[in-house]
């Protein structure tokens, strides 16, 4: 039996998990802030490491955010929103990082709990994050 952390400091309260099938093999995976498990036949796993971010997450989501038929992840920190690609085989790599301190954001008491609840749904019901 091997560990795998769900944080990147191994704390499984500094990040989140969520089921998908990563790899389009039909089985579900797990994946974490701190990568991807990928299912085998048997119910065990083998981990892929997420792409390496500027700060550790706090949250995470998974949706096809580039409607392609695979899921991606979003996923926050205290200062970025981070939108990683999976490119079919498990393995998610960074696309695009948005900063929250970019005008027209206005940090303050609890702006992080408002980005990971803005995370978590289709707030335009365009099928998207």
């Amino acid at each position: 039996m091997s560990s795998f952390p769900v944080g990147k400091s191994g704390n499984p309260s500094d990040g989140s998990v969520t089921i998908a099938d990563f790899n389009g093999d039909g089985k579900l995976d797990i994946a974490s802030s701190g990568g991807i498990l990928l299912g085998n036949e048997d119910g065990t796993f083998q981990g892929i490491p997420l792409a390496t971010l500027s700060q550790e997450v706090s949250s995470a989501t998974i949706s096809d955010l580039e409607k392609n038929g695979k899921p991606d992840m979003a996923a926050v920190s205290n200062s970025y929103v981070y939108v990683l690609h999976n490119n079919g085989s498990g393995v998610l790599s960074l696309l695009h990082t948005y900063s929250l301190t970019a005008p027209g954001f206005h940090p303050g008491r609890g702006s992080e709990r408002r980005w990971q609840s803005r995370l978590g749904g289709d707030s335009e019901r365009t099928g998207g994050l």
